[in-house]
């Protein structure tokens, strides 16, 4: 598994152009089928923005089996990963009512 630190980035991850830029380097990371751990050690916060253009999208674009399977986080605080999970969850019932329709 590969390290992919955040803290890189700032201690606060805001806005969805941001997130696009981290979510192409991690998709260069999984490219070359490595696993990955998303480190969140120094980060403060996120937006809601961020996370749904990092995790929601590699979450609608590699499905939830690979995604649980290549991408890990750690050292999240409760708040960021409180809104990564509400983030998740929002991605998840969307790709489901689109899969009933």
């Amino acid at each position: 598994m590969m390290m992919f630190p955040l803290n890189v980035f700032g201690d606060l991850l805001l806005g969805r152009e941001l997130g696009k830029k981290v979510r192409n380097s991690i998709e260069e990371i999984l490219q070359s089928n490595e696993n990955i751990i998303i480190d969140f050690t120094g980060i403060n916060g996120t937006s809601q923005s961020f996370a749904d253009e990092l995790f929601g999208t590699l979450i609608e674009e590699m499905g939830l089996d690979k995604f649980k399977k290549k991408i890990k986080t750690k050292n999240a605080n409760p708040e960021v990963q409180s809104i990564i999970k509400h983030v998740l969850i929002n991605r998840l019932e969307k790709l489901n009512s689109y899969c009933q329709m």
